[in-house]
């Protein structure tokens, strides 16, 4: 492919993700019961930022993986939201087929407060924070998008992860235990809407 050619093409496709991402960032949020319909009907994922934490940015310098104390971690405001949260997606009939989670306290316990059961809920480093000075992998967002490419029909899945990831993938800054709802298609993600349940 000659030089020109390949600039034209990049030229175009920029253009169509910075299209695509202003459109999601301003879809208004879905309200309650159509992201429960959505989750209950199937073929998507619910890609949630972590419950309220304890006030700051990021974790404290040194923290560690392993350690829970060396974290910031979810406020007993933030538990008691998630808890209403499984209330009320047991309430709804909101089963989720699988359960992926950052290897951070905060989302882990987040997935662990939704699940019906621990067991549901694995660790994927796909799903790590990002943030800023953070230890990082290369691609995330691909490895996300190609995992999500196998969510079946009538299953709902979670994946609790940190807001600059959710950023990345969408274009939208949940709030802490803000979701974006998504579907994959084969052009990638298609965003349905930001939602708390």
């Amino acid at each position: 492919m000659q030089p020109i050619m390949r600039r034209v093409l990049l030229a175009l496709f920029l253009t169509l993700l910075t299209v695509t991402v202003a459109v999601a960032a301003a879809l208004p949020p879905l309200n309650r019961a159509d992201g429960q319909a959505l989750l209950r009907q199937g073929g998507v994922a619910l890609l949630l930022r972590h419950g309220q934490t304890m006030p700051g940015v990021g974790d404290p310098p040194g923290f560690k993986l392993g350690d829970c104390a060396t974290q910031r971690n979810l406020s007993p405001d933030g538990r008691e939201a998630i808890r209403a949260m499984a209330a009320r997606n047991r309430q709804s009939g909101i089963r989720f087929s699988r359960i992926y989670t950052s290897e951070w306290c905060r989302t882990r316990d987040t997935a662990r407060l939704l699940a019906e059961s621990v067991a549901m809920v694995r660790d994927w480093s796909a799903l790590n924070s990002q943030f800023s000075g953070n230890p990082t992998m290369a691609d995330p967002d691909d490895r996300v998008r190609t995992l999500l490419g196998s969510v079946r029909m009538r299953e709902s899945w979670l994946l609790v992860t940190h807001q600059v990831n959710i950023a990345s993938l969408t274009g939208i800054s949940p709030a802490s235990g803000e979701g974006v709802l998504v579907r994959a298609s084969p052009s990638g993600l298609v965003v349905l809407g930001r939602v708390t349940l």
